[in-house]
């Protein structure tokens, strides 16, 4: 599938920190909540290329600190990425648990 120049940034971050994840649904996640673009929100107050609501950060524990750094222009695209990486997760054990 093709993406954008800002989507396809995050290729290898996707491979190497969630191979568990097909590469394309992630890069597809990000296309569609933020077309690649780190330090996003929306006015709903969701954050950062994944779009992480407020809500979501507190049911998984995401500091205050570590949800306002997703609009921090000075926080590295990796940190960037590993924070939405855990809301990736959160929200497959969420549908693990509805399957079960």
């Amino acid at each position: 599938m093709a993406f954008s120049k800002n989507v396809e940034r995050w290729r290898s971050s996707a491979v190497s920190q969630i191979p568990s994840f097909p590469t394309d649904y992630v890069l597809a996640w990000i296309d569609h909540e933020s077309d690649g673009r780190p330090n996003v929100k929306t006015k709903l107050d969701e954050r950062g290329i994944f779009q992480m609501h407020p809500a979501e950060a507190k049911d998984m524990g995401v500091s205050k600190a570590e949800f306002d750094a997703l609009i921090d222009p000075n926080q590295s695209l990796s940190e960037h990425f590993a924070t939405g990486v855990k809301l990736l997760k959160f929200k497959r054990a969420g549908t693990d648990r509805l399957l079960s």
